[in-house]
């Protein structure tokens, strides 16, 4: 899997917080899964966001199990509001209370977004790839 985005991680310490945030009036479903370098499975999640809410998942693990390996999100959108068919996705990495320095911040526009009342959403996929500092 070729993946662009650079996650630098602190080697020493294995907690992680992801947090997600989204434009008012939208909602989503994520799907974020954590993969080795060999593309074999750690862990995955399947999160909801609320409409006008950020959402936070902590995660422990070693960061060496997770060198060169990836993180991957898919997620839905909807709108609450049918006056609204954009908005923006961001996500944030979180190691020792600080952010992680990304090659490219994880910030999208998405556009086109359906009303949530006709069952319809928007879809996308992303990834990064995490490098442990000090390690090859």
């Amino acid at each position: 899997m070729k993946i662009d985005r650079i996650c630098l991680l602190d080697k020493e310490n294995p907690y992680l917080k992801i947090k997600i945030n989204l434009t008012s009036d939208l909602i989503a479903g994520i799907e974020i899964k954590m993969f080795r370098p060999d593309e074999s499975l750690i862990k995955s999640w399947k999160l909801a966001i609320p409409e006008n809410t950020k959402i936070e998942k902590d995660i422990s693990i070693e960061p060496n199990e997770i060198n060169r390996g990836f993180l991957v999100w898919n997620a839905v959108v909807c709108s609450k509001n049918y006056k609204v068919s954009e908005g923006i996705f961001k996500m944030e990495l979180i190691q020792d209370l600080k952010p992680l320095k990304l090659s490219s911040p994880i910030e999208k526009k998405v556009t086109g977004i359906p009303p949530c009342a006709i069952q319809q959403t928007v879809e996308f996929t992303d990834a990064l790839t995490f490098i442990v500092k000090g390690q090859s």
